[in-house]
């Protein structure tokens, strides 16, 4: 594996020449992400303050539902009987 970079001498075009991999290596996968932590960090923070402000700023909603239904009619002597 090489290392990706650009010198005037190594043009960008030229950068990556084996090609793709088909195979996946998670070692690639977390120094990236080690790379990349402050980056990752500060988009967390900055996406968890703005949902905070953002529910916390909103008024609060409340929704509600009835059902009315037909008054009863009142059973006759012959159905009550009847079971």
């Amino acid at each position: 594996m090489t290392a990706l970079t650009l010198s005037p001498e190594r043009p960008v075009a030229d950068a990556r020449i084996d090609g793709p991999r088909d195979s996946f290596d998670s070692l690639d996968l977390l120094t990236t992400l080690a790379r990349f932590k402050k980056l990752i960090a500060c988009f967390l923070a900055l996406s968890l303050s703005m949902g905070l402000a953002l529910a916390l700023l909103l008024p609060k909603t409340y929704t509600a539902g009835a059902k009315l239904l037909p008054p009863m009619e009142p059973e006759s002597m012959a159905m009550s009987l009847m079971g």
